[in-house]
């Protein structure tokens, strides 16, 4: 498998969710704003949620990867309850 390519390398936004959750739960609440904003705006920009980037922001895999909608949610749902509190 050569660099930067599925799991060598590539941007796993299903593993990324799960760190901006612990920024949060560790109420590191402007750290995890500004992780979690490119997750957000490439979902957007590519209108689905691909299971993996390259280096450069290309999707691959799947575009309806619901492990990266869940934690995306998950991450937008607890941000969202400490900003409220």
């Amino acid at each position: 498998m050569g660099p930067y390519s599925y799991q060598n390398g590539g941007d796993w936004t299903w593993f990324g969710g799960r760190m901006v959750s612990q920024l949060i739960r560790y109420d590191l609440l402007d750290e995890a704003n500004e992780a979690i904003k490119p997750m957000l705006q490439r979902v957007l920009k590519n209108k689905g949620f691909y299971e993996w980037y390259t280096p450069d922001n290309q999707p691959k895999g799947s575009s309806s990867f619901r492990g990266e909608a869940g934690v995306l949610w998950s991450a937008i749902t607890e941000l969202q309850h400490k900003v409220n509190r």
